[in-house]
């Protein structure tokens, strides 16, 4: 058998502590709910013991919106709040293009560099020199530098660097 208590309380003339006092009777009766957040579209929500990282978002009760958070290296259960965290992209299937070759997520952006401007769908130079590609969610192109003179070739293709000639029999990629 269930024992239901009807508490009633003057919202505009009770104070903060007779407040308190019911939310902790409901609590004690009734158990914390337990909330669930969805992190929205292309988001997971942390566990509990996951660290939490740059990037990372709150879920701000006073706001009712995912806010940054500041509190990298703690756990969500040391914050006491929820977090999400954005999925990874798929790889992209974006063609740099001859001659180029896509960075990824944890190089650093240097002087040269290119990013894809999807609205215009053009490749554009970068401004954020020594950020990374998943820190801009953007894709990235390199130029790929010629090594000893020799531009990367074909395979199976004779070239000659110097005066050797010299028969390609497998790949290098060069940054």
């Amino acid at each position: 058998m269930s024992i239901h208590r009807i508490v009633s309380i003057d919202l505009e003339s009770a104070s903060y502590v007779e407040i308190q006092k019911v939310i902790d009777l409901l609590t004690k009766e009734l158990g914390t709910p337990e909330v669930k957040v969805d992190p929205g579209e292309g988001y997971r929500l942390l566990a509990d013991d996951e660290v939490i990282k740059t990037g990372d978002e709150f879920w701000s009760i006073d706001q009712n919106v995912w806010t940054l958070t500041t509190f990298q290296g703690f756990t969500p259960e040391e914050q006491d709040l929820t977090y999400r965290r954005k999925l990874a992209a798929p790889e992209p299937t974006l063609d740099p293009g001859e001659g180029y070759r896509l960075l990824k997520d944890d190089e650093v952006i240097q002087e040269g560099d290119e990013y894809w401007a999807t609205s215009c769908k053009v490749w554009d130079y970068s401004t954020c020199v020594g950020s990374t590609p998943e820190k801009q969610c953007c894709v990235y192109r390199r130029k790929i530098a010629p090594h000893n003179g020799v531009s990367v070739c074909e395979l199976g293709k004779v070239y000659t660097a110097g005066a050797v000639p010299y028969l390609t029999v497998g790949t290098d990629h060069f940054s």
